[in-house]
């Protein structure tokens, strides 16, 4: 199932005018990996593309770019670390699907057969 949600807004400014100041987002790809975020050109809006999960990726490093439309347009770099917080999404399970024992004590009392 995907799940897209807004989690942060970045937001960089250029002392230019005119054409030289208007500002467009990204972020970039390193090592051939696709990376679960999407970002808004224009607004720096940055949502996931998909469900994260913990158990898969415990943080991402990314590089957000904010670049000018200038003629010699220029590029200013951030670093966003993501870190993924653990939620409760693991039903506890065991090992095998039956269990058996016999007690050889002197009380003989303890039998017990447990199938899952």
């Amino acid at each position: 199932m995907k799940q897209c949600l807004f989690f942060l807004q970045v937001v960089a400014t250029d002392a230019d005018r005119g054409e030289n100041a208007e500002i467009t987002y990204g972020i970039e790809r390193t090592e051939n990996l696709d990376l679960p975020f999407n970002i808004d050109r224009n607004t720096g809006l940055i949502t996931t593309a998909e469900s994260l999960d913990r158990e898969k990726f415990a943080s991402y490093e990314l590089s957000i770019t904010a670049k000018d439309k200038g003629r010699d347009a220029l590029t200013g770099i951030c670093r966003l670390t993501v870190t993924i917080l653990d939620v409760n999404d693991k039903t506890p399970t065991f090992a095998l699907s039956e269990y058996r024992s016999k007690s050889l004590g002197p009380c003989n009392r303890l039998s017990y057969r447990v199938k899952m």
